[in-house]
């Protein structure tokens, strides 16, 4: 698709994940915020049993080496975002859209049955674990959208 310049629109990543992966140069219009931009930076797995028989000072380690790649990665890239996104509007060959907040709405909605559903089908068969990380993650999300009026508009 993108060595046909096939695409027309976009959403991908931060301004410079778009800028590294060209697709300032083939999308005239940009959708922005990103739906998923606000997800995880970095994981880290690694299977249960191998975890539980590491010694607990390497799981500590493990923790804060996961903690400090992550502020680092997010601190870095909203730095480098920041300045890709100036030198793409610089250009001015982009549009830049803002998302609707009824589609992001929509979306938000959407996502949450679809995970609600696929979990429903997983605990007929005695399957549990996507229902309990759906519950977490709601519950957290809810709690966010509900009390994060202090943040900008952006992190909510």
């Amino acid at each position: 698709m993108m060595e046909r310049k096939a695409l027309d629109i976009m959403e991908w990543s931060g301004p410079s994940e778009n800028v590294n992966k060209g697709l300032y140069d083939i999308a005239k219009y940009v959708i922005q915020p990103g739906f998923h931009w606000t997800g995880g930076l970095a994981h880290f797995s690694v299977k249960k049993g191998v975890w539980d028989g590491l010694p607990e000072k390497t799981r500590k380690d493990i923790m804060i080496a996961s903690r400090l790649a992550n502020f680092d990665s997010y601190m870095m890239w909203h730095w480098v975002d920041l300045s890709a996104q100036k030198k793409v509007k610089a250009k001015g060959n982009n549009v830049f859209l803002r998302m609707d907040k009824s589609l992001m709405d929509a979306m938000t909605k959407a996502s949450r049955e679809w995970a609600y559903e696929k979990a429903a089908e997983l605990e007929k068969k005695g399957d549990h674990w996507l229902k309990q990380v759906a519950d977490s993650y709601y519950a957290f999300y809810d709690d966010w959208v509900a009390n994060s009026d202090w943040k900008s508009p952006l992190l909510r």
